[in-house]
């Protein structure tokens, strides 16, 4: 046990999967560490406090404030970043505030311009799921899985590794970055893949025919490469919205890759397509 933990009071302005999994993870190593939560959906927070994860429910996001050690903004990346300007205590607050979104340069840029570049740092955990909700929520969801940090610019340095400590402590390998950094990082490894699973089953989905049999024969493959496209529409709507302009530049380039296919297909060029697939294997196998 992390018993150094159980004296922190913390606030979660959402619970859905994300947060509603670090939430689990800090009761699970800190049994009494005291849990508030701001959330509009009810039943979430019914059930969170049914699972002795919520200790008490916040009617008002600015209500006591400074006594908390530590603020996630839990909420889909646009809303985190309203509610963090709207946030009414930046003159007296000493805790951390931190987020769960997957863009990064545009919360920690305001962060700064509202008053919090002592306090915020950015945060975004290398891990999920296609299902979504509190009530897909686990303690285990971040063991050993990267947990990006990018702090304001004038955050301290005992701040951050108090930050990565807890982290570490309930399973995840926290790395700090930059945060434009960042933004381009997971435009190619997450935000891309996303946008090419939801194309892939909107393409199947306009091919099949009436009786629905492409649907019906979608084995592991298929399966497996768009199981993402199931996330929330609106957390992604957010997210590309946020990135826009380095989730363009990967789709220009992805576009472009598959233009070549598409050139070494109309070609039968069996030899250059097998070099392709060759290359991507060498590749994938060393992850």
């Amino acid at each position: 046990m992390h018993e150094v933990y159980n004296n922190l009071n913390c606030l979660f302005i959402g619970l859905g999967l994300i947060g509603g999994s670090i939430a689990k993870s800090l009761k699970r190593i800190a049994p009494k560490i005291r849990i508030s939560v701001y959330n509009p959906d009810q039943r979430s927070l019914e059930q969170a406090q049914k699972d002795g994860i919520c200790d008490a429910i916040m009617g008002d996001i600015n209500a006591g404030i400074p006594a908390y050690d530590i603020i996630f903004l839990c909420a889909p990346v646009l809303e985190n970043e309203k509610i963090l300007q709207n946030l009414r205590f930046s003159c007296n607050y000493d805790g951390i505030i931190t987020d769960v979104g997957s863009v990064k340069n545009k919360i920690v840029s305001i962060a700064q311009t509202v008053g919090f570049s002592k306090c915020f740092i950015g945060g975004h955990p290398m891990a999920g799921k296609e299902r979504f909700g509190y009530e897909s929520a686990t303690d285990s969801l971040y063991q050993d899985a990267y947990f990006l940090l990018t702090p304001a610019c004038d955050v301290p340095n005992e701040k951050v590794s108090f930050l990565e400590n807890l982290l570490s402590a309930i399973g995840a390998r926290p790395m700090v970055i930059s945060p434009a950094h960042h933004d381009v990082l997971v435009s190619a490894i997450s935000h891309l893949p996303h946008l090419a699973a939801y194309s892939l089953v909107n393409l199947v989905k306009d091919a099949d025919e009436k009786d629905g049999l492409m649907k019906l024969l979608a084995a592991g493959g298929f399966k497996d490469i768009t199981r993402v496209a199931s996330s929330s529409p609106d957390m992604w709507e957010q997210i590309c919205m946020d990135n826009l302009d380095n989730i363009e530049d990967m789709l220009g380039r992805y576009i472009q890759i598959l233009k070549e296919v598409q050139t070494l297909l109309k070609g039968k060029n069996g030899p250059a397509l097998h070099a392709f697939f060759e290359k991507a294997k060498a590749y994938r196998d060393s992850f």
